[in-house]
């Protein structure tokens, strides 16, 4: 029997609007599809102290990686102080690499990049973008089976600490050995 002025089946006594559960289904189903793919990157430390001509390895993790997901190592941005000049550039490690090479959905803990601090680099903090507006950062994305775009970052910072030339060092030592020899003497 069909109600005309619905235009619905009745079935049982109770309403059946069919074509509106199908339409929710389908729609609610292409929305999980296009959000399915998820992707958690962490730094296990987002700050690290070092010398200049002395790289850093930044560790990390990549949790909740679905089916969908193609992960591509997006980049490791550079870093630099925040007057500008020389900074410090940074690579994807080979364990990293070949963690987003197997295409798997499984958690990733390990080496993420190697920040490459040059020799001769002046002491302080390398944090800021090379645009000096935003921070240091390394992205981690892919995409998923529709093409869309998946991605989370972290911002990074390299404290570069002052190496105290040979001759002050020289000098410290004779002081800390004449007061150690007085002291003797007393």
């Amino acid at each position: 029997m069909v109600d005309n002025y619905i235009g619905r089946p009745k079935l049982g006594g109770y309403w059946v609007p069919m074509k509106r559960h199908l339409l929710t289904l389908a729609f609610a189903g292409a929305l999980a599809a296009h959000a399915s793919a998820i992707l958690n990157f962490n730094l296990t430390v987002n700050e690290l102290s070092t010398t200049a001509g002395t790289n850093v390895v930044f560790s990390g993790t990549v949790t909740g990686v679905t089916g969908d997901l193609t992960l591509a190592a997006s980049s490791v941005g550079s870093a630099f102080k925040s007057t500008g000049g020389t900074g410090i550039s940074g690579n994807f490690t080979t364990d990293f690499l070949n963690y987003l090479n197997q295409n798997t959905t499984a958690n990733y803990s390990g080496t993420i990049f190697e920040a490459i601090v040059p020799s001769g680099l002046a002491a302080g903090t390398y944090d800021t973008n090379a645009a000096l507006t935003n921070g240091a950062q390394v992205v981690v994305g892919g995409t998923n089976q529709h093409g869309d775009s998946v991605q989370d970052n972290e911002f990074y910072a390299v404290d570069v600490q002052a190496v105290p030339e040979p001759a002050s060092m020289a000098a410290l030592g004779l002081g800390a050995f004449g007061l150690l020899r007085r002291r003797k003497r007393a």
